[in-house]
């Protein structure tokens, strides 16, 4: 059942986060999270006015895991960012990732290793939540080969 319709308003800001799962020809899986933000408006930020067609914030995380779920690759990209090189420099930090397991003890692991703001404050707090095989349909896919 849809919502009720909405009273009067105006859009202000939109997050979209997109979770994608591949299964790859040599028998790996990739995970790509994107997280989004959008204004519908010019906003003034410290590296200058950004135009309404453009996001705010454009962040990948990309996990490459093994069919028993450890992680084996880790790469962040930080296409639009407010804050500039600060963004970027943190995108090294999910390689602190690789060697960890979707399914044991994973979002107290990667909180740990991403502790201490070395990570990017949009990207970390869904880093757990987006890497969970089951929502993405690959749990049974992994075992069934």
């Amino acid at each position: 059942m849809p919502l009720s319709s909405p009273a009067s308003r105006q859009l202000r800001h939109r997050r979209a986060i997109r979770l994608e799962a591949f299964e790859r020809d040599d028998g790996l899986w990739d995970i790509e999270a994107c997280l989004t933000d959008e204004k519908p408006r010019d906003v003034p930020l410290a590296t200058g006015i950004r135009p309404n067609s453009l996001p705010i914030h454009e962040l990948w995380l990309r996990i490459t895991i093994d069919r028993e779920f450890a992680i084996v690759d880790a790469e962040a990209a930080s296409v639009w960012a407010p804050y500039g090189r600060l963004c970027v420099e943190s995108n090294s930090a999910y390689r602190k990732l690789i060697g960890l397991n979707l399914l044991r003890s994973f979002r107290r692991e990667a909180n740990d290793a991403l502790r201490g703001g070395v990570g990017c404050t949009h990207i970390s707090p869904n880093c757990a939540r987006s890497c969970r095989p089951r929502p993405l349909g690959i749990r049974g896919r992994c075992v069934e080969h």
